[in-house]
């Protein structure tokens, strides 16, 4: 069998150490392909270590691009680049200014006209949510519904990779740091509760559930400490580390739940993590048959200043925002009782609401827009259908009932205030956009206010006596 059959096979084996008994004796006498294998067996330890941004950020950053139109400086230049080249040159200069700003005029008449679009920041009719917002939001909310221990402890695991994907993010950015001193001390809240409701996971859970929860730990512990090294000059005390070693006792005590320790071989995870991810970057750049993406984990980049700054910025604008969500992720994962499940959406649903009245009264139409259809869900997903349940299922007059009802009565009292502002805030300009934040804060509110009536009874069958 040929050196390079025996390499292609290797690659396309599920596990490279159990070969078949005719690539093990080509291998027993060839030198050459024994490191071969020892470069896969590297890989296949090194790959899970590779970011993998959350699908639900990719989406949000391509929906952005998509829904958000071209600024006029823009459009400027793609109509400038529509000029015949001699039109651009220097002995017809005359020409090129004359006819940019002719396409200048016409741009600002345009915007002028009254159908035309409105130079201000409402004139996106679909606002692009804010990623990290949005999945947390939607974390909530499975949490919110959950029935199962291992449910609740897999959705921790999720929230607190979705917090690693933000610090990993904000991490190559020289001005986030306080904003990751911020995101540490969620991630260290989240993965401590993570480890709380996987003690209370069924044995056959725990042999299904903790090993993958203990994987990602792993990772991101890596994955923060190769960032510290390549980007931060292993700066001492970054609130990176602190993640990392978070994520690393936390990974500890999940392995002691299993009832063993988990070798980092049985992981397919480096020993020393920092070390390995270096050597991935060389193991890689010498597979040359590998696709071109695929690039080496110790590669990191600065990014842009102005990408930075909107990285801060945005983190900042909805940080209190997040915190809640944070806050009641964990609430939420501890707690089975229905109508606590629905104050605790209640109580999230408060701060949605007092940033939609600060987005009304600057005038910041879609941010209005995207805050309001989160709180409807808040109190359709997380209030609404909790209490449902609990009508449904506790007798008129109840002190159940009544627990409800007051749930009920304290989100009249958020969103009473929140519905006149916006009422009393619709301009020409903006009245679109204040109306459908309306009407999605009216659709909610009326979901909470149906769950607390209790249905009829079937009325009885009536059969026909023959």
């Amino acid at each position: 069998m040929k050196c390079s059959t025996v390499q292609r096979r290797l690659l396309t084996l599920e596990d490279a150490a159990r070969v078949p008994s005719t690539v093990q004796s080509h291998l027993d006498t060839c030198a050459a392909c024994r490191e071969w294998q020892q470069r896969v067996f590297q890989l296949e330890r090194v790959i899970p270590l590779l970011h993998v941004p959350s699908s639900s950020f990719a989406k949000a950053r391509v929906l952005q691009q998509i829904r958000t139109p071209p600024t006029l400086w823009e459009q400027m230049r793609e109509r400038a680049a529509r000029l015949p080249e001699h039109a651009r040159r220097i002995g017809h200069l005359r020409l090129a200014s004359g006819v940019a700003a002719a396409v200048l005029l016409l741009i600002m008449a345009w915007q002028l006209m009254p159908g035309g679009p409105r130079p201000n920041n409402n004139d996106n009719p679909n606002p692009a949510s804010d990623a990290l917002l949005a999945t947390l939001l939607e974390r909530n909310l499975i949490l919110a519904e959950a029935v199962r221990p291992r449910q609740q402890a897999e959705t921790l695991a999720s929230v607190a990779d979705d917090l690693h994907g933000e610090a990993q993010t904000l991490g190559r950015h020289r001005d986030a740091r306080a904003s990751l001193d911020v995101v540490a001390i969620w991630y260290s809240q989240v993965v401590k509760v993570e480890v709380e409701r996987a003690g209370r996971l069924p044995a056959e859970d725990r042999k299904t559930a903790l090993e993958p929860m203990a994987q990602r730990l792993a990772k991101a512990e890596a994955e923060a400490e190769a960032l510290v090294r390549d980007f931060w000059h292993s700066a001492p005390n970054h609130p990176l580390l602190t993640m990392a070693a978070d994520a690393r006792k936390a990974r500890e005590q999940l392995e002691a739940l299993r009832g063993q320790t988990v070798s980092q071989r049985e992981m397919r995870l480096p020993a020393t993590p920092a070390s390995t991810v270096a050597t991935a970057g060389r193991v890689l750049r010498q597979m040359p048959m590998l696709p071109a993406p695929v690039v080496a984990v110790g590669s990191i980049k600065a990014q842009e200043p102005g990408l930075a700054s909107e990285a801060v910025r945005r983190f900042e604008k909805n940080r209190t925002l997040l915190q809640a969500l944070v806050n009641g992720s964990v609430k939420l994962a501890v707690e089975d009782d229905l109508v606590k499940r629905a104050e605790v959406c209640k109580g999230v649903s408060k701060y949605f609401a007092d940033e939609i009245q600060n987005a009304a009264v600057n005038r910041e139409g879609t941010r209005a827009v995207e805050l309001g259809q989160h709180l409807r869900d808040l109190l359709q997903r997380g209030v609404a259908a909790n209490l449902t349940a609990v009508v449904a299922a506790t007798p008129e007059g109840s002190t159940r009932q009544e627990e409800c009802k007051q749930v009920g009565r304290e989100v009249t009292d958020v969103l009473g205030p929140l519905q006149d502002r916006l009422q009393n805030a619709v301009t020409p300009e903006s009245q679109e956009y204040m109306q459908r934040t309306l009407q999605a804060v009216q659709d909610g509110r009326q979901d909470v206010e149906k769950s607390l009536k209790k249905g009829p009874p079937n009325p009885p069958e009536i059969r026909t006596v023959p």
